[in-house]
C-alpha cells in the first residue's frame, strides 16, 4: 500500500472550486498533460460517473479508464481506477476556509497483482514523482479558477 496527500489553497470559494474540478471540459483544457477525456456514462457528473483519460507520460501517450466511486456533491469525490496490477484512488476534499477553499488529494495505491506486490517496495521512491505531477496538474487548476 502507498499513500501520499497533498494540501492546497484556493482563492475561490468552494462551489467555484469543486465546478472547476468536476469540469471534465475546463480541466482538459487546463491541464497541458492532458491529451483527450471521453466520457464513458451518460448524465451528470456523479458516482458511477466513468471516463477515460489520455496523458502524454514521456514521449508516450498512455490512457486510463477511471470511475466516480464516491460523490458528495459541493464536498468531495473519489476516482479510482485499475492498471498495472494496482488499485488507485483518489481522494478529492474541499473545504471552505477564509473566503477560499482548502482542497486535499490524497492518493491511495494497492498491489493486487503479483508483478505489483513484487515491486510495490519500490513504490515510496514514485511517490516523489507522483506527487510532482499532481502538483503541477493542481498549479494549473489552481491558476485558472483564481484567474475566473
Amino acid at each position: 500500500m502507498s499513500n501520499w496527500v497533498i494540501t492546497r489553497r484556493i482563492e475561490a470559494p468552494v462551489e467555484q472550486a469543486f465546478a472547476a474540478f468536476t469540469d471534465f471540459d475546463f480541466a482538459a483544457a487546463t491541464i497541458d498533460g492532458i491529451q483527450r477525456f471521453e466520457v464513458l456514462t451518460d448524465g451528470a457528473f456523479g458516482k458511477g460517473t466513468r471516463f477515460k483519460e489520455t496523458r502524454l507520460m514521456g514521449k508516450k501517450e498512455r490512457t486510463e479508464e477511471m470511475e466516480i466511486t464516491a460523490f458528495d456533491p459541493g464536498k468531495s469525490y473519489t476516482m479510482s481506477a485499475s492498471s498495472c496490477g494496482c488499485e488507485m484512488h483518489f481522494d478529492h476534499a474541499f473545504r471552505p476556509a477564509d473566503g477560499g477553499t482548502e482542497f486535499e488529494m490524497a492518493g491511495r495505491l494497492k498491489a493486487v497483482s503479483l508483478g505489483a506486490k513484487l515491486t510495490s517496495p519500490l513504490w515510496p521512491l514514485m511517490n516523489g514523482w507522483m506527487k510532482k505531477c499532481v502538483n503541477k496538474d493542481l498549479d494549473q487548476m489552481i491558476a485558472a479558477i483564481e484567474a475566473e
